[in-house]
């Protein structure tokens, strides 16, 4: 991924309104003179209203499929991983290939920024329910009356019920991360069996999901995959290589875990 300098984050929902509009505008040359001013692209995650999910600069620019806006946005220090809609589906049910690289050449680690998230909120929890213990010996003690505890214990338990809401999200975020990732390598096992089954346009679609700006030179197709499927395809490569090389080897261990020992034995 290409190295930026973060920029600083909003404070409210108010102080990067402007800049939305300027997006839903399509007024690039005015959200350029915003980034020169040194003004925020992002809100801070713990400045977002409770309850409200507003809409952010580059989910306008994906949606409405400017290209050159999101592009310009990730070059300045937007933050991909504080976005909490999932930028890389939104480009993947638009068809958008294009975004979709631009996603995948730009992309945070997504899975890392949930769990930090969940060990943060996980944290927040605990501690109100430290307050929740001492205030209830207070009460036995006689240093709060019963009227101060039930409005205090309301209160608290309605903020444990939005933490673990919030909670939640992130867990299904996560799961949605992995099952990308478990529904792009069961498509690439059975690429070859789809494409065989599908009608022409539906060939058609399949290989523009996989590959990009494929040549044909001298009767031989060399297709130029597109993100993560570029990887599978070497990896599949210097399998093929080392097979040949040495026939023993049966997995692709060794290529995914170069950190082993290669001559490690079996014990016993």
């Amino acid at each position: 991924m290409p190295e930026v300098s973060h920029r600083p984050l909003a404070h409210s929902v108010e102080d990067i309104r402007p800049l939305h509009q300027l997006c839903r505008e399509g007024r690039l040359y005015d959200v350029e003179r915003w980034i020169a001013d040194g003004k925020p692209l992002q809100l801070m995650p713990e400045a977002l209203p409770k309850g409200a999910r507003p809409k952010t600069a580059l989910q306008i620019a994906l949606q409405t499929g400017q290209h050159s806006l999101a592009t310009f946005l990730l070059r300045n220090g937007y933050l991909l991983e504080l976005e909490r809609y999932g930028p890389l589906d939104l480009a993947l049910r638009s068809r958008r290939w294009d975004l979709f690289d631009l996603l995948l050449e730009w992309g945070g680690d997504e899975k890392r920024f949930h769990d930090e998230m969940i060990g943060g909120l996980q944290r927040e929890y605990t501690k109100v329910q430290n307050r929740l213990d001492a205030m209830y010996l207070d009460k036995l003690d006689g240093r709060i009356s019963q009227e101060f505890f039930d409005g205090k214990s309301t209160e608290w338990r309605k903020e444990q019920d939005d933490i673990l809401r919030k909670i939640v999200n992130h867990q299904n975020a996560n799961r949605s991360f992995l099952d990308d990732g478990v529904r792009i390598l069961e498509l690439s096992q059975r690429a070859v069996s789809i494409y065989e089954k599908q009608e022409m346009r539906e060939k058609r679609k399949l290989l523009n999901f996989m590959c990009s700006n494929s040549t044909w030179k001298d009767g031989t197709l060399t297709p130029k995959y597109r993100k993560p499927f570029d990887m599978i395809a070497d990896t599949n490569s210097v399998y093929k290589k080392e097979q040949a090389a040495s026939p023993e080897k049966s997995g692709l261990n060794d290529i995914w875990l170069p950190g082993q020992d290669s001559n490690l034995q079996p014990s016993g």
